[in-house]
């Protein structure tokens, strides 16, 4: 089934969209015995300059019956372990090294296949897309009706005013790159502008740079339209765009002309979408809790002509050179020798304090 239930705390940014209390809809036909033996909850952590350690960051605990206890810690030493325990049963696992340098946010899943008798804590940066991650033996499953408490964070829960939403999914999810165009965007091939989700390997895509790529693989998932994934509307014809087109805030978009080459020294830069948020040309959407997206992977790192607007294809950077976490992440089915190295992205990417210029000069 995939993502069964979902937890907004925050929206997108606080002007654009109020919190929406999201319940646990697909939770709703499972009896709270019902267990859950495969599964990942996730949830997105926002890091601040005044960060408080050792802190829980999630905490549910129920005594009907039988003990059960999940928690998830935030250590001293910016360590981040969960521990759960079920009556007898105990399981524990500890990864080190999850606070960002720079104060961004970071993604935490922690998967559980109990059948296999094995889990995996994965902790991802968003801003660099560095990966961290631990494996533990024996995970418990989760009750039903604990996973639907947990989400509608009732009396027996304590969430951390940092966490921006909660998921829970019914089947171990991949983390790492993600894909970021909704269904519907036209991509331009040397065959003529095709729907992405049309798209199919081989195909030759028209790129900014390349010329003629082909595609290498396709990437397709069903995402939390929350945090990182939550959708922006981009406006034709703003960013040369011939319709609008749906996409995540980690899109990045080329921006090019005179004004570029003058503030930055550069004809054309990538930013990403969520900078381009209370721009006329970007609205933010709040209404759907998930959202199936795509992105294709090509040999080297370019730009996609999108409904007239050119978009960066998927980048992974180096991360073929670690199988053991290509593994865990959705493009775990690329046989080894299809996997490209993207050393660098195509343009240069702006920071955000340079995208907040950007932005300036575009309501300009």
């Amino acid at each position: 089934m995939g993502w069964i239930g979902l937890r907004d705390r925050s929206g997108a940014r606080p002007a654009e969209c109020k919190t929406v209390e999201m319940g646990a809809p697909g939770l709703r036909g499972l009896s709270d015995d019902a267990l859950l033996a495969r599964g990942t909850l996730a949830f997105e952590l926002a890091f601040t300059d005044e960060e408080q350690v050792p802190r829980k960051l999630l905490e549910y605990e129920r005594f009907d019956g039988w003990q059960r206890r999940l928690t998830v810690y935030l250590n001293a030493d910016y360590s981040l372990s969960v521990d759960c325990q079920q009556g007898s049963a105990h399981s524990y696992v500890r990864l080190s090294g999850v606070h960002p340098e720079n104060r961004s946010a970071v993604l935490v899943s922690c998967c559980w296949d109990a059948p296999e008798r094995t889990g995996l804590l994965s902790v991802e940066n968003l801003s660099n897309g560095a990966i961290r991650q631990a494996v533990f033996a024996a995970p418990i499953p989760l009750p039903a009706g604990d996973a639907r408490r947990i989400l509608e964070c009732s009396a027996h829960t304590r969430v951390d005013r940092n966490i921006r939403f909660l998921a829970i999914s019914d089947r171990a999810e991949p983390i790492g790159p993600r894909p970021t165009i909704a269904a519907g965007a036209l991509v331009e091939t040397v065959d003529g502008p095709r729907p992405i989700e049309r798209i199919r390997l081989g195909d030759q895509v028209v790129t900014q740079t390349g010329g003629p790529r082909k595609v290498r693989w396709i990437l397709r998932q069903e995402l939390p339209a929350r945090g990182q994934s939550t959708p922006i509307t981009l406006r034709a014809p703003y960013f040369g765009l011939s319709n609008d087109i749906t996409v995540t805030q980690e899109q990045k978009i080329v921006i090019s002309g005179a004004d570029t080459e003058y503030d930055f020294g550069r004809r054309a830069l990538l930013v990403q979408a969520r900078e381009l948020i209370g721009h006329p040309g970007a609205t933010v959407r709040c209404e759907c809790t998930t959202m199936t997206c795509y992105q294709l992977l090509l040999d080297e790192h370019d730009c996609l002509l999108v409904s007239g607007a050119w978009l960066s294809s998927l980048f992974i950077g180096r991360l073929a050179l670690a199988p053991e976490v290509v593994a865990t992440t959705g493009l775990a089915e690329v046989p080894a020798s299809f996997l490209p190295v993207h050393p660098r992205h195509a343009l240069p990417v702006l920071q955000p304090f340079e995208a907040r210029a950007l932005h300036h000069m575009l309501a300009g």
